[in-house]
């Protein structure tokens, strides 16, 4: 069973995460070019998806559009036309005229009354053309380039030029060669601005500089320029500043109105582009219609009407003429970009490109979302994260430039996230190959040393056999020679004592070889192989298990949620049985799910943690000042779950009175809320589970036969974990993934004796116990693998014959005390002792033969009593036992002459027993030889 989503540690890979977006980061402010020319295109996309928006109706455009070239003539037309148009819009009562055309060529005949109607309007604006050039043009622009700032300079004059170039305007873009109108027309305007825009790198226009240097002054755009005149901002009450805004004071005259136009360090702005040329600024006026207009005096009032206050932009539109790349529609009139940067600042709907920081900010941010994204072991899932981030990433891009004109990145902070989402994985496969390869040093290393013990144990034996031999040779000399006896004494005494430092040596050097064999075993870790599938239904039916929360590949428990699946369709109650901890709860839920309820709420409610006087308030609900404390109306459980399911836990703790009243609920639908007189109807399904049985709760008395039969419609039981064993490695490994995530340690699984000591558990309670042995292991745990003493389980009480399996971390054994309460425990079974213990067999027995031979010596040869001591009570195996390592020590010993010569040819055969056992075994011997005459 699990509670969460199968996670890799989040919290070591975040680190990766940000890393990745550090690294973007990097990239983006080395090459900033390669992501802003992608991050336009992004722009582009957006503008397309929020479609056409309003535009100030005080903005109106006349085109010379095709229809005026057919009617006027072939362009460029007599300037006593436009003339007329001034002369029109100006007796209409427009507040600022805009001419989107360049008067360069002189027109004599015309001129004079063109400059005419615009002293007369005192509203005319005039474009400038000219060519842009990034900050340095003094020092590196060509002699066209400088010539065309002079004739800007002194043609314009510091009226024209209005503001000084300050210390921050290094990096603004500044004007070279100039398609200037002629000076006579150019005094006689209100105003003149620049029409050039600075193209981004794929030809399109997206930005507008409002402000370029001309010399060591400042010339404002032409869309700029008029709208100071259509708003009466002079240019004293405009402040510049680079990189921030251009900021206009006094709006209309009202001082507290103030516009800040967000711009760049190169003071350009990002249009705001309202919709395609043909969806926006309706309606357009064509300029021979405008004049067909005033010819008559119902046509004049209908100018009047439309162009009173108004700022008209007379744009060339005719086919072929001025056509500019926009994001919307493609080529477009060059008009177009006039009238939405005017636009722009008339209904102050900014467009917000990110700050630096903001951007870095982001792309880190992603980085580290991506991360987390992929840190499930479950593909499925990390898909459908790594998508979900990303989408909704994108979707609060989107609706931020939607409602607020900001323009959040999203290639850089995308390239991290994708970043972090191939590098995540690939790092933690590295990762967990470190950790494995430094597992399998380790390995390594031990499994050396265990030879190396082993070689030294081996030729220690082969030592210790020649001094046994040499000693016997002593012996036997000794006792044909009648001379030199008291110094062939001296040399057997000296003899017997390196005999027995040998044989301290032994029991070390074999105490080291089985420590280094249990070291091994318990760095090893085990692999665990999914359960067998007997064909793709139950593949699919353990993965619907998975994505529920149930770990399972028992036949029985995934034959329950098939009938989960049958029964979640209707509303009949259900009832689970099965013992604590086997995950009830979770079947509930995925009842729920699968439900036609799953939208409803699911409340789950454990009658065992409910105080008999509050159960039926916490069921049904109670009226305010119903019982002391009640001080207000509160909904009960089943309130709460009106329609959807409620889930009543350890149902047979329920008081016998509420009971009933549950019944009535059951029966009837309606609730009556403690201290109410007004039933309250609901509709509820009821899950109900017990560990308990309630048919013999029934028989007993203590639970209603009735409710019993209402409430067991449909009964589910839950197998316990010992009897699907195969489970047990599945939950382990997933808990395991769990915990060392949570608390941050690279184990990379469990040994093979640790696994072994977890399939041998009984674990009565269930999955919640073995969830809570992994945790506490991974708590505990120091190295890569959970070992058997990292587990630290006891055996279980009631053990049977087969062998239980637990640590040796769990007590002590160097004691024989403790020693003899295994083997007791596991009925002095020399295998499953051995198995427990983790250590060999041979070791076992001859510790125990050990024991017995003091027994017997204690004893003073009464085996009854020995047994007696040995087993912890009459027992007449153990009898048997010890009567039958005596006899076989006594048939060995009587083949020698003496009692010398049988305790070194015992001491060879017994040389696995451990040194501080063989004082009882010399005895026993020397026993049963006559005593030498004096």
């Amino acid at each position: 069973m699990i509670e969460a989503a199968d996670r890799l540690n989040g919290r070591r890979l975040l680190p990766v995460g940000a890393a990745c977006g550090l690294f973007v980061a990097a990239l983006f402010w080395l090459w900033p070019g390669a992501f802003q020319s992608w991050e336009d295109k992004t722009l582009d996309i957006r503008f397309g998806l929020r479609q056409a928006i309003p535009t100030d109706p005080r903005i109106v455009l006349v085109d010379c559009d095709d229809t005026s070239v057919a009617t006027l003539g072939r362009w460029p037309w007599d300037r006593a036309v436009h003339a007329l148009m001034v002369e029109i819009l100006t007796h209409a009562g427009a507040k600022a005229i805009a001419f989107d055309v360049v008067f360069s060529v002189p027109s004599a005949d015309s001129d004079l009354r063109l400059m005419k109607a615009m002293a007369d309007s005192q509203g005319v604006y005039l474009p400038i053309g000219v060519e842009l050039f990034p900050s340095g043009v003094g020092r590196s622009a060509d002699a066209a380039q400088i010539q065309g700032q002079s004739v800007l300079a002194n043609t314009l004059g510091s009226a024209g030029l209005p503001w000084a170039v300050g210390p921050d305007s290094e990096k603004l873009l500044a004007a070279g060669r100039v398609f200037m109108p002629e000076a006579h027309l150019a005094a006689a305007a209100r105003g003149l601005g620049h029409i050039a825009s600075n193209r981004d790198p794929d030809g399109v226009i997206r930005r507008v500089p409002l402000v370029v240097r001309v010399q060591d002054r400042l010339l404002p755009a032409f869309s700029l320029r008029v709208a100071m005149g259509a708003f009466d901002v002079p240019p004293e009450k405009i402040s510049i500043v680079p990189g921030r805004y251009v900021e206009l004071r006094g709006i209309n005259g009202e001082a507290g109105h103030i516009a800040r136009i967000p711009v760049d360090e190169r003071g350009q702005m990002l249009i705001n582009y309202t919709g395609q040329w043909t969806e926006t600024f309706l309606p357009h006026y064509g300029f021979s219609g405008v004049l067909a207009l005033a010819a008559t005096p119902e046509g004049r009032r209908e100018i009047e009407a439309r162009f009173k206050g108004a700022t008209v932009l007379v744009l060339a539109t005719a086919t072929g003429f001025d056509l500019k790349s926009v994001p919307l529609g493609g080529a477009a009139p060059g008009g177009l970009v006039h009238a939405n940067t005017l636009n722009t600042i008339f209904t102050e709907r900014w467009l917000r490109q990110t700050s630096a920081l903001g951007t870095f900010l982001s792309v880190v941010l992603m980085g580290l979302v991506g991360a987390l994204a992929v840190s499930t072991r479950l593909w499925t899932f990390a898909l459908l994260r790594v998508a979900g981030a990303g989408l909704v990433y994108v979707g609060v891009a989107y609706l931020l430039f939607k409602a607020f004109g900001q323009v959040l990145p999203i290639i850089a902070p995308l390239a991290a996230f994708l970043g972090a989402v191939v590098v995540v994985p690939a790092y933690e496969r590295t990762a967990v190959r470190v950790r494995l390869a430094a597992l399998e040093r380790q390995m390594r290393e031990t499994e050396a040393a265990l030879a190396a013990s082993r070689a030294r144990l081996e030729a220690h034996d082969r030592e210790f056999d020649q001094a046994i031999d040499e000693a016997r040779k002593l012996r036997e000399a000794t006792l044909g020679s009648t001379g030199q006896v008291r110094e062939m004494e001296t040399k057997l005494k000296a003899l017997d004592g390196a005999l027995h430092k040998a044989h301290v040596e032994r029991d070390r050097l074999v105490m080291q070889v089985e420590e280094l064999e249990r070291q091994f075993h318990d760095l090893r870790p085990v692999t665990v192989s999914p359960p067998a599938l007997s064909g793709p239904d139950q593949e699919a039916a353990m993965a619907e298990c998975a994505a529920h929360g149930l770990i399972t590949g028992d036949r029985r428990m995934l034959e329950v949620f098939q009938m989960v699946k049958k029964v979640a369709v209707t509303s009949s109650p259900v009832l689970l049985t099965g013992e604590t901890g086997t995950g009830k709860e979770l079947l509930a839920h995925a009842l729920h799910t699968l439900s036609p309820r799953a939208a409803g709420p699911f409340v789950a409610v454990n009658m065992a943690a409910i105080t008999e006087t509050l159960a039926e308030s916490e069921l049904f609900g109670h009226l305010r000042g119903s019982f002391t404390g009640a001080h207000a109306d509160k909904k009960g459980r089943f309130e709460q779950a009106d329609h959807g399911t409620l889930f009543m836990d350890e149902i047979g703790e329920l008081p016998f009175d509420l009971q009933t009243k549950l019944l009535r609920v059951l029966q009837s639908g309606e609730v009556d809320r403690v201290g109410g007189t007004t039933p309250r109807q609901v509709d509820v399904r009821i899950i109900a589970a017990t560990n308990r049985n309630l048919e013999e709760e029934v028989q007993a008395k203590r639970f209603r036969e009735d409710l019993y039969y209402r409430l067991n419609v449909v009964q589910l039981t839950l197998p316990p974990l010992r009897e699907r064993p195969r489970d047990v490695e599945s939950l382990a490994q997933h808990f395991l993934r769990q915990f060392a995530a949570q608390a941050g340690k690279p184990i990379v699984g469990f040994s093979e004796r640790a696994m072994e000591t977890l399939r041998q558990q009984e674990w009565r309670g269930n999955v919640r116990d073995l969830r809570n042995a992994v945790e506490r292991a991974v708590v505990f745990a120091e190295g890569q693998v959970i070992t058997e003493a990292d587990l630290n389980l006891s055996a279980p009480s009631h053990a049977t014959g087969r062998a239980i399996i637990a640590s040796p971390g769990g007590r002590d054994i160097s004691g024989d005390g403790a020693f003899l309460e295994v083997m007791r425990e596991l009925r002095f079974e020399i295998d499953a002792v051995a198995q427990r213990l983790g250590i060999s067999r041979g070791t076992v027995a001859s510790r125990f033969k050990g024991i017995c031979f003091q027994a017997i010596v204690a004893h003073e040869g009464r085996m009854g009593e020995a047994a007696e001591e040995v087993a912890g009570a009459k027992d007449s195996r153990v009898e048997s036992k010890i009567r039958e390592y005596h006899n076989n020590l006594l048939e060995a010993a009587q083949q020698f002459p003496n009692a010398d010569l049988a305790v070194l040819e015992c001491r060879r055969r017994f040389k696995n027993l451990p040194q501080r056992y063989f004082p009882a075994v010399e005895q026993l011997i020397r026993g049963k030889f006559p005593v030498a005459a004096p």
